[in-house]
């Protein structure tokens, strides 16, 4: 089994920490249980997940590869 490269752990790091700002400054949070609101920002989250998997799988390798160069 391989690993999951640095770089697509960043990015899905990235958009993880960006799902929950938007949550806060939009205030969508306000007067929510808890369970909803982790409901909601996973549900969130994976779907952002899952197009930057995908982005990153139709990327071309010379483009994914460039700090090696």
């Amino acid at each position: 089994m391989q690993r999951i490269p640095r770089d697509l752990l960043a990015l899905l790091f990235i958009a993880y920490l960006f799902v929950w700002l938007v949550f806060f400054v939009t205030g969508s949070f306000k007067g929510a249980p808890l369970l909803a609101i982790l409901g909601v920002l996973h549900i969130v989250f994976l779907i952002f997940a899952g197009f930057i998997v995908v982005f990153y799988l139709l990327a071309p390798l010379d483009d994914i590869n460039w700090k090696r160069r």
